[in-house]
């Protein structure tokens, strides 16, 4: 428990969030797939060359609601299956 300057308590939960990412399916599809990098890069608002950093290290960006609705739309792929937590 932590306590505040203004005298209220508050639980202190010193975790890190798990964040979803790509699973390898999905990455190698974006990453083979010209049409989905460029769609990926107008929604994300990234440059190319930011876009294939994301996916070299498969950031969790990639796992935005906006950028798996492109994705999932592009395979056929329900948004829940194409990622992991990493």
């Amino acid at each position: 428990m932590c306590q505040t300057n203004n005298g209220q308590t508050y639980l202190n939960m010193n975790t890190q969030s798990i964040a979803p990412i790509l699973n390898e399916t999905a990455l190698q599809y974006v990453r083979t797939s010209l049409p989905v990098k460029s769609k990926l890069q107008l929604v994300l608002n990234k440059s190319a060359r930011t876009l294939v950093r994301y996916i070299k290290a498969n950031d969790p960006k990639l796992a935005d609601s906006r950028a798996l609705k492109i994705i999932s739309e592009e395979t056929g792929v329900p948004q829940e299956k194409l990622i992991q937590v990493a």
